[in-house]
């Protein structure tokens, strides 16, 4: 059956579907259906490649999602996201999520004796193979065996360079719950407007030492070891100031506890 769908369409098959009997092509850009028998026209589901790029593992080492490489036609960029097994465990689930990423399909088209498209979308990502394994990581810090350390927003790998590179192995799931480490300026400007000030002042710069401590614990074997300084007093004396300087090392948004408000 290959063979006689591959000389109807040029292009890559890169999916055959069973039941009904059919293939997936890729052709260019885009993706094609192809059904077996004659009486179907073939139909072009999508005008972008999707792509499996590679299989996401949780800290338990079973199987949490894939990593999927589309095109968002709103947006009009190439993007990578994740889309956990949930998500890929029901059609319905699958198309809101495609939507949702810029993926324009049509929803009540049916292909392949009545399939949706994002049905057979759905069973051509799920038999797909990559060869990259992603392992999803609930923490951040160091990745175990300090093989790298591990942000919000990236995972730092070992590099022979003067700066880390981003490691192709690990992920962090902080990225996809808001409250990812980020990028807030550059290393000049924090020594300037962050560093410099707090020299004089044995608040804040014990509260910018301390977040610098915090990834050193694991190097000293004290990964297991925690602790915390309690600065109390009159208002406007620098203590918010200085939790703010501690989240400023690594980029993070400072959420306020309201202790004062909520009589803590």
């Amino acid at each position: 059956m290959l063979a006689a769908l591959q000389t109807q369409q040029a292009g890559e098959i890169v999916h055959e579907y069973k039941r009904p009997k059919g293939v997936l092509v890729r052709d260019g850009s885009a993706l094609y259906v192809i059904p077996a028998n004659q009486k179907e026209p073939k139909v072009r589901v999508l005008n972008h490649p999707l792509v499996c790029s590679a299989v996401v593992f949780d800290d338990t080492k079973e199987i949490s999602g894939r990593m999927l490489r589309c095109f968002d036609e709103y947006q009009k960029t190439p993007v990578e996201v994740f889309c956990d097994a949930a998500t890929l465990g029901r059609t319905d689930a699958f198309e809101r999520f495609l939507l949702k990423h810029g993926v324009k399909i049509a929803p009540d088209e049916q292909v392949l004796g009545g399939r949706s498209i994002s049905s057979i979308l759905r069973s051509y990502v799920l038999a797909a193979e990559p060869r990259k394994h992603i392992h999803l990581r609930q923490l951040s810090g160091w990745i175990p065996g300090r093989a790298g350390y591990l942000l919000g927003s990236e995972a730092l790998g070992p590099s022979a360079g003067e700066l880390p590179e981003t490691s192709e192995k690990y992920r962090s799931k902080f990225s996809a719950q808001g409250v990812a480490f980020t990028e807030a300026g550059t290393i000049d400007q924090w020594i300037t407007e962050c560093a410099r000030p707090a020299l004089q002042n044995p608040v804040w710069l014990t509260c910018i030492l301390s977040a610098f401590a915090a990834p050193l614990l694991s190097l000293l074997g004290m990964a297991d070891h925690g602790g915390g300084f309690h600065f109390f007093g009159h208002s406007s004396t620098g203590k918010t100031i200085g939790l703010k300087l501690a989240a400023s090392v690594y980029g993070q948004e400072f959420l306020p506890w309201r202790l004062t408000a909520n009589a803590l």
